[in-house]
């Protein structure tokens, strides 16, 4: 087991835990391990997900990733001392929510009730930790853990906590806010962070140059994240289109000829579309008599459709440019 960061080929990035297993059986119909120990499947252990992987779906397995991961913000919580034996009473598990749960405060607080057994139990929640991914949870008047995903907080909910735990006037806390809103893809919250940064500070004039950086770095690399899950959802058009408007400052050489790759083989499919639809029309032209010119017709229909879905605005338009 390691703690690393695996990517996949459709663009998925994946950080946790990492295994090997030889197996998903259990039990007797597991089959005995033959001498060649063989691991095809990867088992990723978040702290609030578990996601098993072919590892013939592995892109790139990063070990290093893992300690380069801020611990992100550790908040004091206090329980909630009852007069009963409540507050010792352990949540084993959860039928679900009754009602939606309230938002939290800038301590980090909400309520939730959950559906029991014994009933409606409304349990006080406080994060106890707090990073760019993910959010753990301990009630304050039961003893119950979870973890959610950072993405699921309303972002103004989320400023309002790591405001309360740092200072505004301490230069330290505001950059590990504005590397924070970075490594959690709040990309326009973390240039407007900079800039007041920079502002407010005008000694970290070069830091903030540095982060600015890291940030046009971490948003080109969701950018490309993006365009891998939408080529493999079939949306060709859409990320040829953004295959073209792919940022290129700062962007290291490895990302930048991944995209230009990407954009040629997009360019290629479409000159040979385009003279597929320009042989098919001379062939059409020679068959005038012949039955089978019918057959011609909707095949180059068909060509120049899947054309303009790959790229809908080169005909007409003068805004397609290529690199």
């Amino acid at each position: 087991t390691m703690a690393a960061e695996i990517r996949l080929k459709n663009g998925t990035v994946l950080s946790g835990l990492i295994d090997k297993l030889d197996s998903l059986l259990v039990g007797p119909r597991k089959q005995k391990e033959g001498n060649v120990p063989y691991h095809p499947i990867y088992v990723v252990t978040t702290p609030f997900k578990r996601y098993f992987v072919p590892r013939t779906q592995e892109d790139a397995l990063n070990p290093e990733a893992e300690l380069s991961r801020p611990e992100g913000f550790k908040i004091e919580q206090t329980r909630i001392r009852q007069k009963n034996a409540v507050g010792n009473r352990i949540i084993t598990a959860v039928q679900g929510f009754v009602g939606k749960p309230t938002a939290f405060d800038a301590f980090g607080r909400r309520t939730v009730v959950l559906d029991s057994s014994n009933g409606p139990l409304d349990v006080i929640q406080g994060i106890t930790v707090i990073t760019p991914e993910f959010v753990k949870l301990a009630a304050l008047n039961y003893t119950w853990e979870t973890a959610i995903a950072t993405s699921s907080i309303p972002f103004d909910q989320i400023d309002a906590i790591l405001r309360k735990q740092t200072k505004p006037n301490n230069s330290g806390d505001r950059l590990r806010i504005a590397v924070f809103y970075i490594q959690a893809s709040f990309f326009p919250q973390a240039e407007k962070e900079l800039t007041a940064i920079g502002s407010e500070f005008p000694e970290l004039t070069d830091t903030v140059a540095v982060a600015k950086k890291k940030l046009q770095v971490a948003q080109a690399m969701e950018y490309l994240r993006e365009m891998k899950l939408r080529r493999a959802a079939g949306q060709h058009g859409l990320v040829n289109d953004l295959c073209h408007k792919f940022p290129t400052e700062n962007i290291d050489v490895t990302t930048l000829r991944e995209v230009r790759d990407m954009t040629k083989n997009y360019d290629q499919a479409l000159e040979r579309g385009e003279q597929a639809k320009v042989q098919l029309g001379e062939l059409q032209a020679l068959l005038k008599t012949d039955p089978r010119v019918k057959e011609i017709a909707p095949i180059r229909s068909e060509i120049a459709e899947l054309r303009s879905q790959v790229w809908p605005f080169r005909a007409g338009s003068s805004a397609a440019t290529t690199p």
